[in-house]
């Protein structure tokens, strides 16, 4: 049976001039007056001229996507994620070829699968490893289209009609690409013969290096037994062997072997008595301890003092009070001079900044606590960013990249700077930055 295709617009009605607006995303007074002469391009076309969408222009791509398909009421699709059946005009509508309605799972999975492809390789939030695995698998994750749009407006921008009439510009004004030129019918391709060697000749070559190989193993062996049968002998030694006491005396005894040469010089009937070795006495090694110095450091001996002492005389002597050690006090190096004040919401007189871009970063207090990492900012009188540390510690692999990736990103943070009494002034601001 032929395939029925049908182009669904952006408000899954057949693509005309009369597009009508969607909610909740209202279009701009440009676009909702379309004229005839609207131009239209496949997402095949845009990377052809080697176009590169960023995170949030495929987002909005596909949302409009979404909503295409949902506004149908059937489900009416693509069966295959091809994106020479998918377009975008010049006044930032979707429109995609359909195959008739298709099951909630088959047009899920063909989404998610053209979110895969369209997405960038510097997928900034993510979107490659949190929401295409739950769409694009055998047995999706969401259970219609509508879940799927859901999921991805809590990474939309706002404004998608502006956002996809940008891309549109934008491969407007790249040149088209090369058509590479097909070589003539007359062309004739010289094939280079392989030279192959006579196989009597080849086997002889490896018959000599198996020979080569032989003989140098041979002449190493013979070397080799040369030389351990014209080794001297090494006489044994008759030196006392010396044990050493773990007394802590430092000193070492030299015990009498089980089995000791008879001395030729000894008188017959007399044993000869045992040879003590003197060794040098080791200097005594001072341990060494580690102690914070903020801490008072109180040094307790557990050794008597005097291991002459008799009982009775330790019984008779008073102890002494030791003398308290002072505490050590912890100084501080005194501020840097001209270091300008850092202000915070809660100063008087203040007036908090204002985001310039990205427009999507809110303050720590409009999001609930655990679907965000808290980052804390020091702004400049500029309204850049000074410095950047995490408040929150990431629990899991993926809180820990998006926290790298988000504190890789302050530098290109823009405010409109923080003001007390009409001038600008530093300030520590609290950013809430998105883990799902």
């Amino acid at each position: 049976m032929a395939i029925d295709y049908r182009t669904l617009s952006l408000t899954g009605e057949p693509v005309r001039n009369d597009r009508s607006s969607l909610a909740p995303v209202p279009r701009p007074a440009a676009a909702a007056s379309s004229s005839d002469t609207e131009q239209m391009v496949s997402l095949t076309d845009l990377a052809a001229r080697g176009l590169t969408l960023e995170w949030f222009e495929a987002v909005a791509i596909v949302q409009g996507l979404c909503e295409a398909i949902i506004e149908t009421g059937n489900n009416s699709a693509p069966a295959k994620p091809d994106l020479n059946d998918i377009y975008i005009d010049s006044a930032g509508g979707v429109a995609a070829a359909s195959d008739g309605p298709q099951p909630p799972t088959a047009a899920v999975r063909c989404v998610g699968e053209v979110l895969s492809k369209i997405l960038p390789s510097n997928d900034f939030m993510n979107l490659r490893s949190r929401i295409v695995p739950k769409a694009a698998s055998p047995t999706p994750f969401y259970a219609s289209v509508k879940e799927l749009s859901d999921a991805l407006a809590y990474y939309e921008r706002p404004n998608r009609y502006q956002i996809i009439q940008a891309v549109f510009e934008r491969w407007q004004t790249l040149p088209p690409p090369i058509v590479p030129v097909q070589p003539r019918s007359n062309d004739v391709d010289v094939l280079k013969r392989k030279v192959r060697r006579p196989r009597g000749a080849t086997t002889s070559k490896w018959l000599q290096v198996a020979g080569a190989v032989l003989l140098f193993v041979a002449a190493g062996g013979a070397i080799i037994t040369w030389a351990v049968k014209t080794a001297p002998l090494s006489s044994e030694s008759d030196d006392d062997t010396l044990t050493y006491s773990n007394d802590g005396s430092g000193r070492a005894e030299a015990e009498e072997p089980s089995q000791r040469t008879v001395d030729s010089r000894a008188k017959p009937g007399k044993a000869s008595e045992p040879v003590r070795a003197e060794v040098p006495q080791r200097a005594p090694v001072t341990p060494r301890f580690l102690y914070r110095p903020d801490q008072p450091v109180t040094e307790i001996s557990d050794r008597n003092p005097n291991p002459g002492a008799t009982l009775s005389e330790s019984a008779d002597s008073v102890p002494e009070t030791a003398a308290p050690t002072p505490a050590v006090s912890e100084i501080r190096p005194p501020a840097p001079v001209g270091t300008a004040a850092i202000y915070k919401a809660d100063d008087r007189g203040i007036t908090p900044p204002k985001v310039v871009y990205p427009q999507s970063l809110i303050p720590s207090t409009g999001a609930r606590r655990e679907d965000v990492l808290i980052v804390e900012v020091i702004l400049n009188e500029a309204g850049k960013v000074d410095s950047a540390k995490a408040i929150d510690l990431p629990r899991t692999l993926g809180e820990s990249l998006v926290l790298t990736n988000a504190l890789a990103a302050t530098k290109t943070w823009r405010f409109h700077p923080a003001l007390k009494d009409g001038q600008p002034v530093r300030y520590r601001e609290l950013i809430a930055v998105a883990i799902h």
